[in-house]
């Protein structure tokens, strides 16, 4: 027995392993078959050489072919209907143009080549390696000779190769910038019955097709000399559009123009021939202007089309693709930072992704998964396909008893671990000053607080959310299977913090201390609350107004008294914990509403800034980081406060920055920057490296640089500006009724339109701001006046290019103060008026 045993063994693995050779050899042979296609036409390409003549099939492997000759050899490649051809290579092509003739191995070789095509009738094309193309078509520039016979063929060649030169040609090129080299078609000729041309997309609509169709040749149609007969197809569906009936069934042309779109990658241009029941495809080339090419309201609106079509594309004629539901009614024409930011609420990675994933709720999303949420011509709409294919998996019975057993767990957790502190630090935010950040502080805010809404903020009220959810349809099945109506028994819910507020709006219209008490509790809130282009509540008083008078017209309803709830113990607990998680669930999106709405605060800040004020809304989030990123190496410093002098534009040095950042980034996005900026309080430099002035080193009641600092540029703040005048250095030129004093004056006499005092004047402990390349003028002036040949000493030359500039004292500063003019002696005192 064991010898037969080891045999049969043996025997068992032989055949495993010849099956697991098989299966590996069968992998790489039909793996690599459409490889080898490619390798046999580089190969057979390298085989020609510089040979004249090549077979179609091969003619986009080649150099000199031409475009029309090379689209349809990947037409051959890819299976479709092409009649057979050759093509006559630009060299050979070249040296006709030269000599007037055909050379004998040319001519010789065209020949071998019809005579190996079998065809008695041929059709002579054009073929340049710039026909064809996007910016320069060259269509009906050049010749084509059609039924052409054996005796015929070479001065139906030499006919399309002279067109190359012709004045029309030349003409066409020069007002394109091309130089033309042509390659030369010839296919079998087709008897075609009915022939025309095949727009993938219609001229004038994105979502049809276009077939135009005339009996005969289509050369006919294309010459102008035959008016077609024109149908319309969907681009996606291929439904007919049209009642006039076709006089062929045009169902397989329209199957073939998605294949030759789908292999070229763009609509497509198709010439068609129709004979003995079956289509051919003449020439294929790429739309050069559709509906959606112009700027206009109605391009707009066809590209907005084109882009929703294929967003649908897969689905059912009968499908409902795109749908409105609860989220189109709280953010129903979004913006696009808005609609961005609720995108990625759901993206991979998102709020939602999260939460499921903590709750061990099946959500399929991928990082390449298109987004659930879109607009279609501005309004919100949800994507079902995609909603159905993430929640095609539901809940599985382990998923939801780990979620009722955790229920209480989960509750504690938002309210005693993330609420308090939350709370807190909302408190914190709502007392910050934004105005003295800087600009590159306020942009990394934005950031970081982007960023913790979707991971943080909102993932704790997504968990709340989602269990919310999970368990209002756990109670609704178990009060269906005792044959309860679910709307009884769970719509009353614990009272919320929607019902405390519109308690308080409806009375907030006549009584203030309701009025102060609805902002209290819902100031951070809004009509429109994920619209962060619309203004909170605390923003708008006119908004508490408007809500007051609806919610003191609309009937009061009055909460009723709730059912008994059902006898059975898990049915009771069930309705309790549902009950319990929709008021949870309404306090939880409560407060991560204030997070969105310090992020608001945060975008106004920045569209202040920089000029586009309520427009930074229309950029995206991604946009406004790449904005603020390239804008922050040449934009203003903040400060607390500003005055008329520091509206300026850049520097001469801090203009070169700028324009080669504008070439880096949005023209249209700069441009407003700089027209809109608040300039750097250094001497209208508008350079990041700005730092707020420093700090007079010996004024009274300076005893820290920081109180320096704020004491210093809070006297300067308020003294007259200036007029602009940018030169070396961002200098400014005094003003024409700057006020001088008398030579030996101790103290200046008082400052004309100022509400403050300049700095005390201390002689012996000059200004000195830190840093400084030279002396501010309050220095130099008491300098000159204690100690005329210590004054004006040289200062250290700065490190860089803004450096100079970002070391001088503010504009304001130095108002009024008398300035040295070029060639006048430094320890030359002011001159008297």
């Amino acid at each position: 027995m064991l010898p037969a045993s080891g045999g049969v063994l043996l025997y068992l693995t032989a055949n495993l392993m010849f099956m697991v050779l098989h299966t590996l050899a069968a992998q790489a042979w039909f793996g690599r078959a459409p490889r080898n296609a490619e390798v046999e036409a580089a190969r057979f390409a390298a085989s020609l050489g510089a040979a004249s003549v090549a077979p179609l099939r091969y003619a986009g492997a080649l150099e000199g072919a031409g475009k029309k000759a090379a689209r349809l050899g990947a037409l051959i490649q890819a299976g479709l209907d092409v009649p057979p051809g050759f093509v006559v290579r630009e060299a050979a092509v070249r040296r006709f143009t030269a000599e007037g003739r055909w050379s004998e191995d040319d001519r010789a070789a065209i020949l071998a080549e019809f005579q190996r095509l079998g065809e008695p009738r041929v059709a002579v094309r054009s073929s340049g390696v710039n026909e064809d193309g996007a910016d320069s078509s060259f269509a009906g520039i050049y010749e084509s000779v059609l039924d052409v016979g054996d005796s015929e063929l070479f001065d139906a060649l030499a006919r399309v190769a002279r067109s190359q030169t012709s004045e029309r040609a030349r003409g066409y090129a020069g007002a394109h910038h091309s130089e033309e080299r042509l390659g030369i078609v010839v296919q079998a000729m087709v008897p075609a019955e009915y022939a025309g041309v095949l727009f993938t997309e219609h001229p004038g609509e994105s979502g049809t097709m276009l077939v135009e169709c005339v009996r005969g040749l289509g050369e006919d149609l294309v010459s102008g000399r035959a008016q077609p007969t024109s149908h319309r197809f969907g681009r996606f569906s291929g439904a007919r559009l049209d009642s006039d009936a076709a006089p062929i069934d045009l169902a397989p042309l329209v199957a073939l123009g998605r294949r030759v779109e789908a292999l070229f990658g763009t609509p497509q241009d198709v010439e068609w021939a129709y004979a003995k029941g079956r289509f051919l495809l003449l020439q294929a080339r790429e739309i050069t202007r559709t509906s959606r090419s112009g700027r206009d309201a109605r391009s707009l609106r066809e590209e907005e089309r084109a882009r929703l079509l294929k967003l649908c594309q897969g689905a059912r004629p009968d499908e409902v693709a795109l749908e409105q539901n609860e989220l189109s009614e709280l953010l129903p024409e979004p913006t696009p930072y808005s609609l961005a930011l609720m995108q990625s609420l759901w993206a991979h990675g998102g709020s939602t992704d999260r939460a499921c994933r903590e709750l061990g709720v099946p959500y399929d999303v991928h990082p390449d998964s298109p987004p659930m949420v879109e607009s279609a011509f501005g309004r919100l709409y949800i994507q079902r396909l995609e909603e159905r294919r993430r929640l095609a998996k539901g809940p599985g019975s382990l998923a939801a008893f780990r979620l009722a057993r955790d229920a209480e767990r989960i509750e504690a957790r938002f309210r005693s671990g993330f609420l308090p502190a939350f709370l807190r630090g909302s408190r914190i935010d709502l007392a910050a000053d934004l105005s003295r950040l800087s600009s590159s502080e306020v942009a990394e805010l934005h950031r970081d607080r982007r960023a913790r809404f979707v991971n943080e903020v909102y993932l704790q009220a997504e968990i709340v959310n989602v269990a919310a959810d999970l368990l209002f349809k756990a109670a609704v099945r178990g009060l269906q299977k005792r044959g309860l109506d679910p709307a009884e028994h769970l719509a009353h819910t614990p009272t919320t913090v929607v019902d405390e507020g519109l308690a308080l709006l409806s009375t907030a219209g006549r009584d203030m201390r309701s009025r102060e008490q609805f902002q209290s509790l819902y100031g951070h809130r809004s009509p429109l609350d994920y619209e962060l282009s619309h203004p909170r509540f605390d923003e708008d008083p006119a908004l508490v107004d408007e809500q007051a008078a609806r919610a003191a017209a609309s009937p009061g309803h009055g909460r009723s008294s709730a059912p008994a709830l059902p006898g059975s113990r898990v049915l009771r607990l069930s309705v309790e914990r549902a009950r319990r998680f929709a008021a949870l669930k309404e306090e939880a999106k409560h407060h991560a509403l204030r997070e969105l709405a310090f992020l608001r605060r945060i975008l106004v800040e920045l569209g202040a800034r920089s000029g586009l004020c309520e427009r930074i809304f229309q950029l995206t989030p991604a946009e406004v980081d790449r904005w603020r990123a390239a804008s922050s190496r040449c934009a203003p410093r903040a400060s607390g406060r500003t005055n008329a002098a520091s509206a300026t534009r850049p520097c001469v040095r801090c203009r070169s920055k700028a324009a080669s950042h504008r070439r880096s980034w949005s023209r249209w996005m700069w441009s407003r920057a700089r027209s809109s900026s608040r300039g750097c309080p250094q001497d209208g430099c508008a350079a990041r490296a700005c730092p707020v002035p420093a700090a007079c080193a010996a004024a009274p009641g300076c005893s820290s640089p920081r109180a320096r600092s704020t004491a210093c540029c809070r006297e300067r703040s308020s003294w007259p500006a200036s007029p602009i005048r940018p030169g070396r250095r961002c200098s400014r030129a005094p003003a024409a009724s700057s006020p001088k004093w008398a030579a030996g004056s101790a103290t200046p006499p008082s400052w004309p339109g100022s509400t403050a005092s300049p700095p005390s004047w201390a002689p012996r402990a000059p200004c000195r701001p830190c840093g400084t390349a030279t002396s501010c003028a309050w220095a130099r002036t008491a300098a000159s006046r204690s100690s005329p040949s210590a004054a004006w000493r040289p200062a250290p030359r700065p490190r860089s290019r803004c450096e100079s500039v970002a070391s001088r004292p503010s504009p304001a500063a130095r108002t009024g103060v008398p300035r040295l003019r070029r060639g006048q002696a430094r320890s030359r005192r002011p001159s008297v008026p």
